[in-house]
């Protein structure tokens, strides 16, 4: 490179030795280049804000020098100070680690639509039964009913004004085999929202409940369950220390014929086609007056301790000879505390499922078991999720050998 070259600035197109610049160079002002320079003397900053900025600065530095130091002690006084925060909350503030289970979030939907037609029958089933016309029922299709008070809910969920009683008059033979037992259970703890209950639905449509093989197979799973109920002390036990039985139409056959303790296979032994025809007629006459009276303690022809829970909507004169829908009720604690419990038997309850005439369902008769397993499986995926963080944490620490 020649003394010239390097003399010569490129970008100013200036020869700095003092000869004349080439001809394809351009020409800058360069006393224009310095009036377009910023001024760096900050004419307008304050002394005052000048130091509250270095004040500022300074304390910033010092925090983090200080953290640089001592990050172990500034980590355990985080934590300190988020523990003693979030137990504030929980005490002073009343919040609970639960999940809100109440109302329906699905609203519009077909089952939302479903649970609120339920929710009014159930809250007006008195006043829907004794309407004759239809026009209280059009009445809350139209208007929004006023919100039932907590008295008002209670007396209209008491059924002893309308419903049958347990009578055993008519079988005084069967009751050497419950004396130990409390039969009140059969009228005033029957509906109790905590009981367990099972659902049975026919696989065919031409099949019945009160068919023989389907009977069998729902007595079996019903002996099944009550063994699990009792094995894990989770049923209202006799004086003899055996379960209460199942309140079902097992359960009623039993009473028909003679057979309360009795095995499954003696049961069906015994349930012959003419005590098949008798049930059958009596359970059909039975809800052929209760849908024509309101008058329900003047009905003569139900079997005693019968209760609708043990027929469905299709049957009865007039309409179907076949039952496809049953439940079988069961005598267990009947308390919030127990559906814990009755919920971790899940896998115990005889559902039927080898059955190839019927099938079953379990719950609680208010529906508690399904919200019960949310909640119990939101809270192991809380945990699942926290420790999954916590091992991507430690990933992290071991990866960079920092807690920062």
């Amino acid at each position: 490179m020649t003394q010239d070259s390097f003399l010569r600035d490129p970008k100013l197109g200036q020869d700095l030795s003092g000869n004349d610049a080439p001809k394809d160079t351009v020409d800058i002002n360069t006393e224009e280049l310095v009036k377009d320079l910023p001024d760096n003397d900050n004419d307008s900053e304050t002394p005052t804000e000048s130091v509250h900025k270095s004040k500022v600065s300074i304390f910033f530095e010092e925090r983090s020098k200080s953290i640089a130091r001592r990050p172990w002690t500034y980590l355990l006084v985080g934590l300190f100070v988020s523990i003693i925060l979030s137990f504030i909350s929980l005490v002073v503030g009343k919040f609970r680690i639960s999940v809100n289970n109440e109302g329906w979030y699905t609203r519009g939907t077909l089952i939302g639509k479903r649970q609120q037609t339920l929710e009014l029958v159930n809250e007006y089933n008195y006043e829907l039964f004794s309407d004759k016309d239809g026009s209280f029922w059009e009445y809350l299709k139209t208007n929004i009913p006023k919100r039932t008070s907590e008295e008002e809910l209670r007396r209209l969920s008491n059924y002893s004004s309308r419903k049958l009683t347990f009578n055993l008059d008519d079988y005084s033979d069967q009751e050497a085999s419950l004396v130990q037992c409390d039969l009140s259970w059969y009228t005033s703890d029957l509906l109790n929202d905590y009981n367990l209950v099972a659902v049975w639905k026919t696989v065919s449509e031409d099949t019945s409940i009160l068919d023989n093989n389907v009977l069998k197979d729902i007595c079996e799973a019903e002996v099944s369950t009550l063994a699990s109920l009792k094995k894990n002390n989770l049923c209202k036990k006799c004086d003899s220390g055996e379960c209460y039985s199942p309140y079902s139409i097992v359960s009623l056959i039993r009473l028909e014929t003679g057979t309360v303790r009795s095995s499954c296979d003696d049961v069906l032994a015994l349930y012959t086609s003419s005590v098949k025809a008798k049930i059958t007629a009596m359970l059909s006459g039975c809800t052929e007056e209760l849908l024509t009276t309101t008058n329900i303690t003047g009905v003569t022809s139900c079997p005693p301790g019968f209760h609708n829970k043990l027929i469905d909507a299709d049957f009865g004169a007039g309409k179907s000879s076949v039952l496809q829908y049953s439940t079988s009720i069961f005598s267990t604690p009947g308390t919030f505390e127990s559906l814990t419990s009755l919920n971790a038997l899940q896998n115990e309850y005889d559902r039927a499922m080898d059955s190839k005439v019927v099938n079953g369902a379990y719950e609680t008769l208010d529906g508690s078991l399904a919200p019960t397993q949310v909640d119990e499986t939101l809270l192991t995926d809380m945990i699942l999720a926290t420790a999954a963080g916590a091992m991507t944490a430690i990933a992290i620490i071991i990866h960079t050998k920092s807690l920062w």
